[in-house]
């Protein structure tokens, strides 16, 4: 038996080597749509960007707007 599943049973997490299984699978699953829907998000962007709907960048404004944002939470702290 794998070391993660026999810690995984030792300390009750799961109740057989079937559940962990079953949790993996659950969890790649998961991944595997997430990623897909990335992916998905990624293409509707491409589309938008090659019939023209794309705006520039202006990384500087971004820097200072990611700047503003955690000199705010650091402030909040």
């Amino acid at each position: 038996m794998l070391p993660f599943v026999q810690r995984s049973l030792e300390t009750g997490e799961y109740a057989s080597e079937d559940d962990v299984v079953f949790a993996g699978m659950r969890a790649l699953r998961e991944v595997k749509q997430r990623h897909q829907s990335l992916r998905d998000d990624v293409q509707a962007a491409l589309a938008e960007i090659d019939a023209g709907l794309g705006e520039p960048w202006d990384v500087d404004e971004i820097k200072a707007e990611l700047v503003a944002q955690l000199d705010a939470d650091a402030a909040g702290a």
